[in-house]
């Protein structure tokens, strides 16, 4: 014979009673969850993809928004824009996850995420923009600026002589964009003009253990300034004595194989 086990009506009011008192905590974290989701979709390099490419066509093809830098600073290197045409290609820019993850892993960064003001140098499309928005900074907050630009949020213009006013920018992003200046002193001022005191610099580069020979017989012309990148030192040298605080530093290990080398710093 089953026995039936008495019910502690005290136990189960209070349970109920604390259900009720979580709901509204509970139905808030799930609706922002629900909110945050489709920014979120941006970090996914497909997702971005698509959404990248159609709006390029849009812009390019319907919009007829293609701009380009006319008066280039004698600090841009050799071949840039046209190498950058040649990268327009990569719409969904799958390598801006490289510096966008120390950045927003630092504490100053993820606890004022919703008001920093971004600037990032050289995106080519908007594939680094809208990946920024899928890690939390907000659109309205964020600029893009290159010597071509077919989309309103990527102003023209030039790193070494940028268009806006000092103190303008949390972080700011150089991907793989200071390796193509024949001035990177002249570049590091103009950056840290723009920038606020305080401010967090990304800059990327790769490392290319292939000669200068070797680079003209595989793309048919060489980019950038002879004077390559050798390591992370290297990249930082044009700021100074203005880095205040290295965040994270990915440097070359292996000199016989390409690789990709990351700071990421704050300056005084």
């Amino acid at each position: 014979m089953i026995q039936e086990t008495p019910v502690n009506n005290t136990m189960q009011r209070t349970t109920i009673e604390k259900f009720r008192s979580n709901l509204p905590g509970s139905l808030f974290f799930f609706l922002t969850g629900i909110y945050r989701m489709p920014r979120q979709l941006l970090t996914v390099d497909i997702t971005r993809f698509f959404i990248c490419y159609f709006r390029k066509l849009f812009f390019i093809n319907i919009m007829r928004n293609t701009r380009s830098l006319e008066n280039l600073d004698e600090g841009v290197g050799k071949n840039t824009i046209m190498h950058n045409l040649k990268g327009q290609k990569d719409v969904a820019v799958n390598r801006s996850h490289l510096l966008i993850r120390p950045v927003i892993a630092i504490d100053k960064v993820i606890k004022n995420i919703d008001n920093c003001k971004v600037l990032t140098v050289g995106p080519r499309t908007e594939g680094e923009l809208f990946n920024l928005m899928g890690y939390g900074f907000k659109s309205k907050n964020i600029r893009g600026l290159d010597l071509i630009s077919y989309s309103p949020k990527v102003d023209l213009g030039d790193m070494h002589n940028m268009p806006y006013e000092a103190n303008s920018f949390d972080v700011i992003f150089l991907g793989w964009v200071m390796a193509y200046s024949n001035d990177r002193v002249k570049a590091a001022k103009e950056i840290m003009r723009v920038a606020k005191s305080g401010a967090i610099i990304a800059v990327g580069a790769s490392y290319d253990p292939k000669t200068d020979e070797e680079i003209q017989a595989q793309m048919g012309y060489l980019t950038g300034t002879d004077d390559k990148f050798r390591n992370a030192k290297h990249m930082m040298e044009p700021f100074g004595d203005n880095i205040k605080h290295v965040y994270f530093c990915q440097d070359v290990e292996d000199q016989k194989q390409f690789c990709d080398m990351i700071t990421v710093f704050s300056i005084k």
